[in-house]
């Protein structure tokens, strides 16, 4: 309970201290969700519903700097026409599946039966998702064989930043990445306590989220894979062999098979070709952009993200600095620890979460010039469902001794309240 109220205070006053739509593509999200709850998919070559495009030209976007004019919030329906808003009013969230989207489509129509607009219902519906994360992630931490306290110290890093709390309270899709994470990881122990390959589904499930989500299913199927690995049969026995390799089997099948499954929902939807849309045409790599490739691993946690400028103070990236380097430091010293033999899984867990974050800036250019030939450099909110495998093991280790512990404790309390009080000050936080 503690560490859901932890969590979900800055997550409420930031989505109440936030009117403007978030230039992380929020519009498109908007747009889906808002489609959704009509009942209406979103295909390529949709463009922005009415709906949509009113609540731009009210709310406006959090990005002084972009200079571009729309409709005013009054205008009649007739002003409003796709080509007068941002990518010339193509919707690019039909990437993505409808799974976040059903979530807020609820929210958002659940906040018009109370006479709220549909974006505020839709923000809050997010609320879920942290709810899930919470469990999971306490789930997690217990049969990992960490207390409780392990639980609570992870929770709070992993939320209070600015790359969660933005998501957290907009409508976005990487607002499901820590639930997804930590769900995950959940499934992979729980296979692990019981053997049901029932819990691999929970392995798979991210990547019917968001396709970025699938980066810890990935790095759970690959330690699943190395276990297999060291386990083999020997000598070789065909049938020990296929009986231990079977969960490899069952989670790369089922990631490929969602994935798969995806991709065949996008194309049945599409009504227009690919070329229509602006981004496709302006990071479009005429050659592949192998210099690009080192440039784009991710080695730290990814908690730096958007700020609406009010709380993009000194003082917010002091502590986001000083949090990022201590989950770092528990990383190396819960990966260096080989003391205790029951903390192999907390370690596998690290490694595989660790390698995945490196690999996984090189993996997405190489998967978006393969498929759309386009180079868009990585950002860090892309590896959100690996932040909770990587702050539990810096916190497990932190948690080891009381002098750590308390450390770990005060510096998290100093971000919470550093955030809390930033954006207490403000009336509000976006600039239009």
């Amino acid at each position: 309970m503690l560490a859901l109220v932890l969590t979900l205070v800055p997550v409420l006053m930031y989505n109440a201290k936030y009117p403007t739509i978030s230039p992380i593509d929020e519009f498109h999200h908007i747009d889906y969700a808002e489609r959704l709850s009509d009942g209406d998919l979103i295909g390529l070559g949709d463009r922005f519903g009415l709906e949509m495009m009113r609540e731009f030209s009210c709310r406006r976007l959090d990005a002084s700097e972009i200079a571009f004019e729309v409709p005013a919030c009054d205008a009649p329906d007739s002003a409003l026409t796709p080509d007068r808003y941002p990518e010339n009013g193509y919707n690019v969230a039909y990437i993505h599946p409808p799974t976040y989207y059903a979530n807020a489509a609820v929210g958002g129509s659940i906040a018009e039966l109370f006479g709220k607009s549909f974006v505020a219902g839709a923000r809050l519906a997010n609320v879920a998702w942290l709810g899930a994360f919470i469990v999971a992630i306490f789930v997690a931490a217990r049969w990992l064989g960490c207390k409780p306290i392990v639980a609570l110290m992870a929770s709070v890093p992993c939320v209070v930043n600015p790359v969660s709390l933005h998501a957290l309270a907009t409508v976005n899709p990487d607002a499901a990445g820590l639930a997804c994470g930590a769900a995950a990881l959940v499934g992979y122990l729980g296979w692990r306590r019981g053997g049901s390959l029932w819990w691999l589904a929970l392995v798979v499930a991210p990547i019917a989220v968001k396709s970025t989500h699938g980066l810890v299913s990935g790095a759970i199927v690959c330690l699943i894979a190395a276990e297999a690995w060291l386990d083999r049969p020997k000598p070789f026995a065909p049938r020990a062999a296929a009986t231990t390799f079977r969960p490899v089997f069952a989670a790369g099948f089922g990631l490929v098979g969602v994935a798969a499954a995806v991709l065949l929902l996008q194309k049945s939807l599409a009504s227009a070709p690919a070329t229509v849309i602006d981004q496709l045409s302006r990071f479009h790599a005429e050659r592949f952009p192998i210099d690009q490739m080192l440039a784009n691993v991710i080695v730290v946690p990814p908690f730096y993200g958007y700020l609406p400028r009010h709380v993009n103070e000194r003082s917010v990236l002091i502590v986001i600095t000083l949090m990022t380097l201590m989950v770092m430091l528990g990383m190396v010293l819960g990966l260096a620890n080989r003391r205790d033999p029951a903390d192999q899984v907390l370690r596998n867990v690290g490694v595989a979460a660790l390698g995945m974050s490196v690999l996984a800036g090189p993996a997405l250019i190489v998967l978006n010039y393969s498929i759309n030939e386009i180079f868009v450099a990585i950002p860090s909110r892309y590896l959100i469902s690996l932040v909770p495998m990587l702050v539990l093991v810096g916190a497990a280790a932190f948690a080891r001794h009381l002098l750590t512990r308390w450390g770990w404790i005060a510096l998290t309390a100093l971000v919470w309240t550093v955030m809390v009080l930033e954006m207490a000050q403000e009336s509000t936080l976006g600039v239009t």
